[in-house]
């Protein structure tokens, strides 16, 4: 597997952080980084149960409704995402497509698709999670390997395939689930964006140990290839550098970590018109038929 390969590999690669759970249990966790390959890695054991890594009211993506301010601002920054993805993947869909949106969370996002016209599934082994989404009368399964080939017309993984035990499974499952002419859609935190080199091992991209790989742009379109997708296109997530900027501040035990992180997502954003160096990026590959 992906994760026993590299843990093979570790003593070839370096020691990039010592990197602290600021969320769930305070431990640190060692995150590595392969030079040949460009990418980075947490050194965790059991990648088989995570799920206590992500009891916490501050884990946002798995709240029904928002109790604090913060939660409140992020629940209305995740609205205008949902158009902001929906631009780039109405593309290359049409009326009626077949949407699966793996790592589904409350299925928010589903039911924003399902209101502009499409047949919309969700992938979600959080209980908690998929209770909610039920509840909306999304469709929900606990794994994507019990669904149908060629099924789907667009496949999107927002900000889960970092999460995965095993992304090589995961493309290899993508593939066949898409239609020929299908679209597989990646956002993942850029390890080569300014904000992580400005925060370092405070950086909130790295999110151990519930983020198991740490993707740069190079590997990314590499990694898919060899899975027979083509890159068609990238973008940036903005927002992403607001909300990284304010946890990474938090992270630092800064005063007015929240304006902090305004001003310096907004300045990251701002260098990055130039550097494309981006805190997030979405990227659409196309399915390659064999």
């Amino acid at each position: 597997m992906f994760h026993v390969e590299l843990m093979m590999k570790k003593n070839k690669s370096k020691l990039l952080y010592k990197v602290r759970d600021h969320l769930v249990s305070q431990e640190s966790f060692d995150v590595y980084w392969d030079e040949k390959e460009q990418f980075g890695w947490t050194d965790f054991k059991n990648t088989s149960d995570l799920s206590a890594y992500y009891q916490s009211e501050e884990y946002y993506s798995h709240q029904e409704q928002p109790k604090t301010f913060i939660q409140k601002i992020y629940s209305f920054a995740r609205g205008l995402m949902f158009h902001y993805k929906h631009n780039i993947i109405s593309p290359f869909l049409f009326k009626g497509a077949s949407i699966l949106d793996v790592g589904s969370g409350t299925g928010d996002f589903l039911s924003f698709m399902n209101s502009k016209g499409y047949e919309v599934t969700g992938v979600e082994n959080n209980p908690k999670a998929s209770l909610i989404s039920q509840k909306n009368d999304i469709k929900i399964h606990e794994n994507i390997s019990k669904l149908s080939d060629n099924s789907f017309d667009l496949i999107t993984l927002w900000h889960v395939l970092e999460h995965l035990p095993d992304p090589e499974e995961t493309f290899k499952n993508t593939f066949n689930l898409l239609s020929n002419s299908g679209h597989l859609i990646v956002a993942v935190p850029n390890i080569y964006s300014l904000d992580k080199d400005y925060y370092c091992e405070n950086w909130a991209g790295f999110d151990v140990p519930r983020h198991l790989w740490h993707f740069s742009t190079p590997f990314l379109i590499n990694f898919a290839s060899k899975y027979n997708f083509e890159l068609i296109r990238t973008k940036p997530l903005l927002l992403d550098a607001l909300y990284i900027s304010f946890l990474s501040e938090k992270h630092k035990g800064r005063r007015f970590s929240f304006l902090r992180g305004m001003v310096k997502g907004v300045y990251f954003n701002l260098r990055a018109l130039r550097s494309r160096r981006y805190s997030s990026l979405v990227f659409v590959f196309k399915k390659q038929v064999l």
